[in-house]
């Protein structure tokens, strides 16, 4: 017979090569075997099965049992599960060996003095066990995660936080019986995932029928063998209340497993209604880009009596729910994957632990998921590290990354600047190399409202304003519900204010700092020559248009010429608030992003740039929201010739960036994201983006992708009102050449066809 194939997980393991970013579009069910309380194997009563882990050098499988040496010594099995011919059925499970773990002194384990629960196996065919220990015990029984050999032997404890630690007078520390569960080697064999059940007592309640818990999930660097990284996973509310009403009900996270090495996660949640049953669901939730909780003692906000809010948490998603699936429900504490099957899919294999009930059995479940590797370009260089903070260190920029514009230099393309907006921060002027030219700091920095918070930025080339043609940065100013313009010298790469005095006070009619400008994008009419800035609103449906005019004094006024009413998605207009918006200038249609709309399959609107069209026009097209998580944000166009090119639209929820074609009915063509490369962390949660299909000079001779880096690394933790955020951001360049060539079917790359300035002179 033929050997079983190999995982991708496990052949991802063994290359020095990064993978691709893996995610899960079917889970299908494919068999289970089950065994009966009281099967015993060499002398052990089988059960307790609580980890479980793939050995692919092998092809052999680890059960951990849960047994706290009172029934048999603490152990492992060694399985053969047989998955050649892609089902799992009676007999495809075989027990092989069992294996006693040993302490520090070489013995077994006395009774009750360990729980194991959580296996996992590196690359070099090292065990490590995580314990939950019993934090009732008289004297306290403490949790650890230790690493065995093969054979059992214990070879030595990692250390870890010290909030995980339970106190005598259990203030603080794990719960007892929701402590270490999950445990995990990463692809690249560079770390271990630990998770907590439920969350630590210091960070909040457990889960109940309303609300869930926030849980911990630790990265432990397996060559320092300290803690790395800690995020936080909101696990699900209870799901089913038990009967009767005051009875036992809970719901966990029991087990999770690395997809990738790019932070995507398996996730198992075992939930458990008293005469009700068991619930359990699997998810795919991602880690990069969430908040790094290491070294916070506490996640709980004891002046609003409740647990902070995480900002943001381990992003997730259902993949499906087991029962749905047709599983026989019960006890699953562990899972792994396992090899590929004939068909190509990956198996996952789920284990329940019987509790050594007679009313519950040890059941092996096999699951099939089909996979889609997401395409990952990488950032060639990105800018400094900026901090939402009024005191910086130096070299850091004080401020809120969020929206950048590239400018085109009209005699070297080489000297070309990348402008971006830092809220409170100002405005800032970029090289090519990602280091600051200048800026534009009018207030003094925190001064939210009734100052200047510079929101978004877009460029027009060739204004005509005092008998010279000149090019312009136009910014929102969300604070005053206004514009403010500045003249762009590429000489001196420097910007200078231009807005007029007779500039609207209001865009809106609401300057509250609420309802006010938000989102931008400008449109010089090919037809006309005449220049447009389209504006949406904060907190708000409403989108504005307006014209740019020469005021006769050498500055630049505006007018309203259009409104627009983006379909609602609620009640509530501001649930249908707009930030992303673009305009392709040369087919003359503008694209508008409905941040919260996904869910009501209204994610980008599309019309006419036209002011022709008169207020609140039907939208031309809703483009359909299939490939978005909310929000919806950052929007820009890649132009090739005869309208050919992509509408790109950044998915906060999971880090992606979805490209549709530029022409027809835009139709969806696939997502990418960005990865970390040499230094460079991801780009995760991107608001604002812009693209130039030019060639730059040698730094990007293909042209240039940039976008905002939302969650950027190194991050900054600080506690804000009710909730503790990252306050860290930058701006990712993007060779766009990475991005074209990552698909299997290259994206257009043409430096040549669209020329940003000469458009305008046809």
């Amino acid at each position: 017979m033929a050997a079983a194939a190999t995982s991708v997980t496990a052949v991802a393991a063994r290359q020095s090569v990064t993978p691709a970013r893996q995610n899960v579009i079917d889970v299908a069910l494919i068999g289970e075997v089950m065994f009966a309380t009281g099967a015993h194997f060499a002398e052990t009563e089988v059960g307790g099965l609580s980890g479980l882990v793939y050995d692919a050098n092998n092809e052999i499988y680890y059960a951990l049992s849960d047994d706290r040496s009172q029934r048999n010594p603490a152990r492992f099995y060694t399985l053969a599960i047989d998955l050649r011919d892609g089902t799992l059925d009676e007999g495809d499970v075989t027990f092989q060996k069992v294996t006693t773990l040993r302490d520090e002194m070489g013995a077994a384990y006395a009774e009750n003095v360990v729980d194991p629960e959580g296996l996992a196996l590196t690359r070099e065919g090292m065990l490590f066990v995580a314990s939950e220990g019993n934090v009732e015990a008289e004297p306290m029984v403490f949790p650890f995660i230790r690493q065995y050999s093969q054979a059992g032997d214990y070879i030595a404890d990692l250390p870890l936080p010290t909030t995980y630690l339970p106190n005598a007078d259990h203030t603080g520390g794990v719960r007892n019986n929701l402590a270490w569960e999950s445990l995990a080697v990463s692809v690249d064999g560079s770390a271990l995932w630990a998770a907590v059940e439920g969350a630590l007592v210091q960070d909040g309640p457990i889960a109940d029928l309303e609300s869930g818990s926030l849980v911990r999930i630790l990265q432990i660097d397996l060559g320092s063998k300290q803690p790395q990284h800690e995020y936080v996973y909101l696990t699900d509310p209870i799901p089913q209340a038990p009967d009767p009403a005051d009875g036992a009900a809970d719901n966990g996270l029991v087990d999770l497993l690395p997809l990738d090495a790019s932070g995507t996660l398996l996730t198992l949640e075992r939930a458990y209604a008293q005469g009700i049953g068991n619930s359990i669901r699997l998810f795919q939730a991602q880690t990069s880009g969430a908040l790094d909780v290491l070294g916070q003692e506490s996640l709980f906000n004891a002046d609003a009596e409740t647990p902070f809010e995480m900002d943001p948490p381990v992003a997730k998603s259902l993949l499906a729910d087991l029962g749905e699936l047709g599983v026989t429900l019960d006890n699953f504490e562990g899972m792994t994957f396992g090899p590929l099957l004939p068909d190509g899919r990956q198996s996952l294999i789920l284990v329940s632990d019987n509790n050594f009930n007679e009313t519950q059995q040890t059941i092996f479940v096999a699951l099939a998921l089909t996979l889609e590797a997401i395409p990952s370009a990488y950032a060639a260089l990105e800018t400094p590290l900026t901090v939402d903070e009024g005191d910086v260190a130096d070299g850091v920029l004080a401020g809120d990354s969020d929206d950048p514009a590239i400018y085109v230099h009209p005699d070297d393309p080489s000297q070309s600047m990348v402008l971006a907006t830092l809220k409170d921060g100002g405005l800032v002027v970029f090289d090519l190399a990602g280091q600051v030219l200048s800026s534009v700091s009018p207030a003094d920095y925190g001064v939210e409202f009734g100052e200047i918070r510079y929101n978004n930025v877009d460029i027009v080339y060739g204004f005509a304003l005092g008998g010279a043609q000149v090019d312009l940065a136009v910014t929102s100013d969300r604070a005053n519900d206004a514009l403010a313009i500045f003249a762009i010298d590429p000489a001196s790469q420097t910007l200078h204010d231009v807005t007029s005095p007779d500039m609207p006070a209001s865009i809106f009619g609401v300057d509250d700092g609420e309802q006010t400008a938000y989102g931008l994008a400008t449109y010089t009419a090919l037809d006309t020559g005449v220049t447009y800035v389209f504006v949406t609103q904060a907190d708000g449906n409403q989108v504005a248009q307006l014209q740019l005019r020469d005021d006769g004094a050498g500055k630049v006024t505006a007018e309203v010429v259009r409104r627009i009413t983006v379909p609602a998605v609620s009640d509530d207009p501001a649930d249908a608030q707009s930030e992303g918006i673009v305009v392709d200038r040369e087919l003359g249609f503008v694209y508008v992003a409905v941040e919260d709309g996904v869910e009501e399959g209204i994610a980008i609107v599309k019309y006419a740039a036209t002011p022709e069209g008169g207020d609140n026009p039907e939208p031309l097209l809703l483009l359909p929201a299939d490939a978005l998580l909310p929000d919806v944000e950052g929007l820009t166009i890649y132009y090739g010739a005869d309208g050919s090119g992509y509408l790109l639209a950044s998915s906060q929820g999971d880090s992606t960036y979805a490209v549709y074609a530029r022409a027809g009915d835009n139709a969806y063509l696939g997502s990418f994201a960005i990865g970390g490369k040499d230094g460079i962390d991801p780009a995760n949660e991107s608001d604002g983006a812009d693209i130039i299909n030019v060639a730059l000079g040698d730094a990007f001779p293909s042209g240039l992708l940039v976008v905002q880096d939302g969650a950027n690394d190194p991050q900054f933790a600080a506690i804000n009102d009710e909730e503790i955020e990252n306050r860290s951001t930058n701006f990712k360049f993007v060779p766009w050449e990475t991005v074209a060539n990552a698909f299997a079917t290259p994206l257009l790359i043409d430096a040549e066809s669209y020329q940003v300035r000469a458009y305008l002179r046809r």
